[in-house]
């Protein structure tokens, strides 16, 4: 059948707004093979305090976005951006993230 029903519950995430990326790469690292599951989000806010809202997809895909600008941000040292100005892994991160990123 085309379209099963997954019965499977969503992997619930909860990612401080403060600290997109290191929570982001921390909690989605642990997932391994589960990352290809449903993912609900909460964002946690700046007084510790979970916000208010229901993830359809839109709290997902904000995180996603997110998460994104930060971690192809060159500040951040995981990206390089060729003579072309396309981006590509930088050969050097782990002097900045250790072997772990």
């Amino acid at each position: 059948e085309l379209h099963q029903v997954d019965n499977t519950p969503p992997i619930r995430i909860k990612v401080n707004r403060e600290s997109i990326f290191e929570d982001g790469f921390r909690l989605l690292g642990r997932l391994g093979p589960k990352l290809k599951e449903r993912l609900y989000v909460t964002f946690i806010n700046a007084a510790g305090r979970e916000e208010t809202g229901i993830d359809a997809g839109g709290l997902f895909k904000e995180f996603w976005t997110s998460l994104s600008l930060v971690a192809f941000d060159q500040q951040y040292g995981l990206f390089e951006t060729t003579h072309d100005h396309l981006l590509h892994p930088n050969p050097n991160s782990r002097e900045v993230y250790g072997t772990d990123h």
